[in-house]
């Protein structure tokens, strides 16, 4: 796997490596010429240290895989509506100050996209903003790994949207008008939209979402079941670890922070010793004999589980649980979780 990333970044390197001499011997010219001047920045403050951030190992691929339909619980692919579905309860529920001004946003952003049709209405690519907004929303909706958070791009796009739609209609319909007179019906009419989202807001704002934000397999297998399993057998005010043969790092913190707001009193990897994918056993012995940990906790997926998977782009923890019989741990517990594996619960001897 290691070796794969490192041919992957080469080769992307060099790409890099030959569209940089063609943009500095010639390419910023034809950029010029070609683009619109608004246009051409974008690809030297966006694009360009972009490109350059992806070239560090591992980012690549890594980017490669998590945007593809391969970044999915154990081969499920839900369908489009499905995924309509969801995203449209993840909306009402999280991003939106009420459910029902949810088809009001979308009908807006509709419109907004409908009036790129009008002639000379969007001046200066302001027609991008509606682009974005239903091109975000499409992908989002299509990719096969469905999680609340991963609106959060879109949704920007489309409340803008939504206000380019709503307040292009009243600019259509008093184009006749004075200035004076548009200027003031727009700004009332903005007044009335934003006195009633802040009086929705008000008894939504905080409130709490789905637990999962996940699209489950219809076995209804995910993180939670771990979570709630997990949870349980940490200690509050005692130094733990914990580690998985699938990659963990992210929600194996937030489990333990989801109960304890003490970030310093979990590890998720050797860090301590300097070691950030998976230990060899020497490293792992120096970890032992470094950290404060009392307590580890080994997730072992099954491979047979929707939550198993071989994540290209962050190395797993699996080679610990080899290591942890001749280690400075002693296993206390055992604990089977249906649909997902075993945890192993083991403490300083």
């Amino acid at each position: 796997m290691n070796s794969n990333q490192l041919l992957v970044t080469l080769a992307y390197a060099l790409a890099l490596l030959r569209i940089s001499v063609w943009w500095w011997f010639g390419g910023r010219r034809i950029a010029r010429e070609w683009l619109l001047p608004y246009v051409y920045p974008l690809i030297d403050w966006h694009i360009l240290p972009a490109m350059a951030w992806l070239a560090i190992p591992h980012r690549f691929r890594t980017f490669l895989w998590y945007s593809s339909p391969s970044n999915t619980y154990g081969g499920y692919r839900p369908t489009f509506l499905e995924g309509v579905q969801f995203y449209w309860r993840a909306a009402c529920d999280q991003y939106a100050p009420a459910p029902e001004l949810v088809p009001i946003l979308g009908i807006a952003a509709l419109v907004a996209v409908g009036l790129m049709i009008v002639p000379q209405f969007y001046r200066r690519g302001g027609w991008i903003v509606p682009v974005f907004a239903l091109l975000s929303m499409f992908l989002t909706v299509r990719h096969p790994n469905h999680q609340d958070r991963f609106l959060h791009t879109g949704t920007v796009g489309v409340y803008v949207a939504a206000a380019v739609g709503l307040f292009g209609m009243v600019a259509l319909l008093l184009r006749r008008a004075k200035p004076n007179v548009a200027g003031f019906v727009c700004g009332v009419l903005f007044a009335i939209c934003f006195g009633s989202l802040l009086w929705q807001a008000g008894p939504n704002l905080g409130g709490g979402g789905r637990a999962s934000g996940l699209n489950l397999p219809p076995n209804g297998v995910g993180v939670r079941q771990v979570t709630d399993a997990v949870q349980p057998l940490l200690n509050e005010g005692e130094p733990s670890a914990i580690f998985s043969n699938v990659p963990s790092k992210f929600w194996a913190t937030w489990l333990y922070l989801e109960r304890w707001p003490r970030p310093d009193l979990i590890q998720v990897d050797c860090r301590e010793v300097g070691v950030l994918d998976a230990p060899t056993e020497h490293q792992f012995a120096e970890w032992c004999k470094a950290t404060k940990t009392r307590r580890v906790i080994f997730i072992e997926i099954a491979k047979n589980s929707p939550l198993y998977e071989d994540n290209p782009g962050e190395a797993s923890s699996a080679t610990i649980l080899g290591f942890l019989p001749a280690s400075a741990y002693r296993k206390v517990q055992t604990l089977a979780v249906d649909g997902v594996g075993t945890i192993g619960v083991w403490e300083r001897k």
